[in-house]
């Protein structure tokens, strides 16, 4: 048997075909992302507000339309429903449970890894494409936002399928690609709403450098892109301003009862001031959460906010992917590695990709530092640049050991930035696996250009530092995305709902005496009950909304009081519990309340008082 050479070449023309063959490491990469978010969802904390109203939704079109909150359809949660609608969907199919509430993100957050790696494919190739991939798949950020019963992964999903359509059209010149991305960038808007469209200035800028095209043209396709995603961005809001006005909920949020409110101010610019926020009825206790709809900061504002390591982690949820995506990616960027080979339209395409994730990382940086209010699930939105940073920079270290010592150099201080980085932030073993692993690749890359090198092993040896710097990189994310499917962890927020133990200690009280009653209680806050709604399915009159803003009159309750549609209301914390006197700061619906009730908590279980009142309507007003 004669066995042939086996020379540098053929080992080259070998590595490169197994490169060329991408559809086993990408179903690897995409099973382990599925594993990591699909793992255990049952277990998962859910968010009891919008629990409540895929329970209310999924009782009639008027509900499932509006997005109602309660099962009576008298509020309405403070965003479009259109993500809600998947899950009163998940639930019909698989029953009402925390799983099949997850499931629609979950599943929405796997199908971005296989469509991020073709984006990424088609601009700068296989290797680029399945880091990138590999990112996302174990970025922290992403899973846990990806088990939770909240938008962001869906509309997160959106805007990579709306960066893969805009690449489509650069490459293909046909507009109906762009103008189809500017509808999902609509559809992205109806299901996170401003936060759905932080993608977009990105996308503009990557059309316009990328299209081969005149100004004009493509400023008209712009244009016909941009009156797409209005169309669809205003769709539903304009439908329910055009309903009825005895017919429409009242929106969650808005200060006026227009759902334009709502969109605009609460979830627009007072998300950014941190104004209106949603205030509690009273101060909360020491050590408890107090969080509201529109949730509490993770961190004080500043400039360092992602990368910080004290407090909420950001720094290991997503801060140890971006510092290596700013570092390797900058690199790459300064080194011009990608745009030194390949017809004029592909250098184009290139650059013009890579100024598009700089300047989406950018300004999402910038926002995400700056804004007063921030839940870590808003960070999901600009995960895929990061994980299309970080493939670009990885990917492109394979060339950086050919632009000379100096980029070599470079590279060898950037990667042991990145090592530094990863011991600290994070305190587990993880951390020094990364920084071996990634000092290694360090090592690798300053000996890669060794002239004494054979040209075969040259080349092994690069690969061996692409390798060593993507697991280096990677392992603090998965490592840390592991112990999040592992341990149940959700980004949901409690949303400032009562504990299971006293939801089912009032439903027990509640239901008996409310049979026959439209309303099961009355309200003081409109997210504290949603646990009863979730379990017991009944209207519930909600008393106000965010910031005591007040949605129900005195004059009405008194009426509903009367005609016996009402008989329990909900007030807990101070302005259950102090003195006539003193509650004068209370809405005027819960003073009522006080001078026209009885309270009933001891009898309903608890040791504490003014959780629980009987409404008494008919008898002469208590006074201070």
């Amino acid at each position: 048997m004669i066995t042939a050479a086996v020379t540098p070449e053929r080992r080259k023309l070998r590595l490169q075909a197994a490169l060329r063959t991408s559809a086993i490491p990408l179903a690897a990469i995409a099973a382990g992302g599925a594993w990591l978010r699909l793992r255990g969802l049952a277990g998962a904390p859910p968010n009891e507000y919008y629990d409540a109203a895929v329970r209310s939704m999924g009782l009639s079109w008027h509900n499932f339309f509006f997005g109602a909150y309660e099962p009576g359809g008298s509020v309405a949660i403070d965003k479009p429903p259109v993500d809600l609608w998947l899950q009163v969907a998940s639930v019909k199919l698989f029953g009402f449970g925390t799983r099949s509430l997850i499931l629609p993100q979950a599943l929405a957050s796997v199908a971005a890894i296989p469509l991020l790696y073709d984006l990424v494919r088609r601009v700068f190739g296989r290797v680029p494409g399945l880091v990138a991939a590999a990112a996302l798949a174990v970025l922290p950020i992403s899973v846990l936002t990806a088990r939770s019963d909240t938008m962001d992964s869906l509309a997160m999903a959106l805007g990579v399928l709306a960066a893969w359509l805009v690449v489509r059209a650069a490459t293909t010149g046909r507009v109906r690609h762009l103008v189809l991305a500017g509808a999902v960038c609509g559809l992205a808007f109806e299901v996170k709403l401003f936060e759905g469209l932080l993608v977009v200035p990105a996308l503009a800028l990557l059309y316009w450098l990328a299209a081969p095209l005149p100004r004009g043209r493509r400023a008209r396709d712009l244009g016909l892109a941009a009156t797409a995603l209005t169309v669809l961005a205003i769709a539903w809001p304009a439908a329910v301003s055009l309903a009825p006005t005895h017919s429409r909920p009242y929106p969650l949020g808005s200060s006026s009862g227009s759902v334009w409110d709502t969109v605009f101010v609460y979830n627009g610019l007072h998300r950014i001031t941190g104004e209106r926020a949603a205030t509690p009825l009273v101060p909360a206790k020491p050590g408890s959460s107090s969080s509201s709809q529109g949730g509490t900061g993770s961190e004080a504002p500043g400039p360092l906010r992602l990368f910080d390591h004290v407090g909420a982690p950001l720094g290991t949820r997503v801060g140890i992917e971006l510092v290596a995506a700013l570092l390797l990616g900058g690199l790459a960027l300064a080194a011009r590695v990608w745009t030194r080979d390949g017809p004029p339209e592909v250098r184009r395409l290139r650059r013009a990709l890579a100024a598009s994730v700089v300047v989406w990382i950018a300004y999402s940086t910038l926002l995400y530092c700056a804004v007063s209010v921030l839940q870590v699930r808003y960070l999901e939105v600009m995960s895929p640049a990061v994980a299309i940073a970080l493939g670009i920079g990885i990917g492109g270290l394979a060339r950086v050991v050919d632009v000379g010592a100096a980029a070599r150099a470079a590279a060898a201080v950037a990667l042991v930035g990145i090592a530094a980085y990863a011991v600290l932030v994070e305190k587990t073993s993880a951390a020094p696996v990364a920084a071996v692993l990634t000092l290694a690749a360090a090592a690798v890359v300053l000996a890669s250009n060794a002239r004494r090198l054979p040209e075969g092993a040259r080349h092994m040896a690069v690969v061996g530092a692409v390798a060593l710097t993507a697991l280096g990189a990677l392992a603090v994310p998965a490592r840390k995305s592991v112990t999040t499917a592992r341990s149940h962890a959700s980004a949901a927020g409690k949303q400032g709902s009562m504990s299971p133990r006293v939801a089912r200690r009032l439903s027990s009280y509640l239901r008996p005496r409310t049979r026959g009653v439209h309303w099961e209680f009355a309200t003081a806050t409109y997210n504290r009950p949603a646990p009863i709604i979730v379990r017991d399915v009944r209207p519930v009159l909600v008393l106000t909304g965010v910031a005591r803003q007040p949605i129900v009159p005195v004059s009405r309750l008194r009426r509903e009081a009367e005609r016996g549609r009402v008989r329990y209301a909900l007030v807990g914390g101070g302005c259950g519990t102090a003195p006539l006197s003193a509650i004068g700061t209370c809405p005027s619906t819960v003073r009522w309340i006080r001078s026209h009730a009885v309270d009933v908590t001891h009898a309903a279980g608890f040791r504490s008082s003014g959780e629980i009142f009987r409404l008494e309507p008919n008898r002469p007003a208590r006074r201070a």
